[in-house]
């Protein structure tokens, strides 16, 4: 990404348009800059105030004992090739390729291009993924999930609505006149678009329910199809033939699949969601209303999701500030 030159003001506007919204990544999509060069000014501003913010003067290009370009090109490619790697280690690998760095001549060049510590080359591999489309090895993303975990769900994403669903059911609580209540939600992983449902048992008839009269028919309205549903290892979802879900997916001719050693990734998308619907929908409905049944919260459950899903815009991956129904749009207009 192409670095810009901003003034004292710019800069600061910058900065407190991110901490008014909250969301650094639409505030540097918006002025054209990256993750890096942002917290770059972050960082200065708050260890020197506003002086910090100030353009510094060029640096002078020809000095006797300069590292050759193609040296730092090789040690900035191979530091981002290794994200966690120290100099130490860069510069024993460099050895072996008979290229003869000192680990203190590496950490001035990689301070020179932004890449001082692992948390700066982390965020410069980040931003080429997203905005780049970099390919990314198992190194580079593993290093990346354990900063910013959410990273993960970019690389469960599908290429178009339906290709992917992930389905699940949580238990919302006991609720006094009501009972055990269950939250049923099938998510698209292509758009973060929810469905979800409401009842008193987590059996395989109510997930059925939610597919036959709200998945199946919507994707069936934009003339796509569902190839896979990944679901959790609940006894809802397990079972041969005779199992009404299993049938169900069948009939459809929709590929079950089950989550086994990828529970975590899985968990990235209902959980966000089951943290979202409890914090924005059920502390709010419960403390204005007395619910008898759970026929009587499922409506105002719908309404909520239609705000969800055409309204509310969805922060982080892989929708980045989009909202859901929008990003279904974009795709069947292209």
């Amino acid at each position: 990404m192409v670095r810009h030159t901003f003034s004292i003001s710019e800069k600061m506007r910058i900065l407190q348009l991110a901490e008014k919204t909250g969301n650094v990544s639409q505030v540097c999509r918006e002025n054209g800059i990256s993750r890096s060069q942002f917290y770059e000014y972050k960082r200065r501003f708050d260890s020197q105030g506003i002086d910090g913010l100030v353009n510094l003067p060029p640096i002078h290009k020809n000095h006797p004992q300069k590292t050759p370009p193609d040296i730092v090109r090789r040690i900035t490619d191979l530091s981002l090739e290794h994200p966690v790697w120290g100099c130490s280690r860069l510069s024993k690998e460099l050895d072996r390729n008979l290229i003869h760095i000192s680990s203190p001549t590496i950490q001035r060049i990689l301070s020179q291009n932004q890449m001082r510590s692992k948390l700066d080359r982390i965020s410069i591999l980040e931003d080429r993924a997203v905005f780049e489309d970099l390919q990314l090895s198992d190194e580079q993303t593993a290093a990346i999930g354990k900063v910013n975990p959410c990273f993960k769900e970019r690389h469960r994403k599908s290429n178009r609505p339906g290709e992917l669903l992930i389905q699940d059911t949580f238990l919302m609580g006991t609720f006094k006149g009501i009972g055990k209540m269950y939250l049923h939600m099938a998510i698209d992983t292509f758009s973060c678009y929810v469905f979800a449902n409401l009842s008193n048992n987590r059996l395989p008839i109510s997930a059925v329910i939610l597919l036959n009269n709200s998945v199946l028919p919507f994707y069936s309205q934009l003339g796509l199809k569902i190839n896979v549903v990944e679901t959790s290892n609940s006894r809802c979802f397990q079972g041969d033939i005779e199992n009404p879900y299993e049938l169900c997916v069948i009939c459809n001719d929709i590929t079950h699949v089950n989550t086994k050693g990828k529970a975590k990734t899985h968990k990235l998308f209902t959980e966000k969601f089951y943290n979202i619907v409890v914090e924005e929908f059920f502390r709010e409905a419960m403390a204005e209303k007395e619910y008898s049944n759970v026929d009587e919260i499922t409506p105002d459950l719908q309404d909520w999701l239609l705000y969800y899903n055409n309204e509310r815009a969805f922060e982080g991956y892989p929708n980045m500030g989009a909202v859901p129904m929008q990003k279904i749009d974009t795709f069947l207009l292209l």
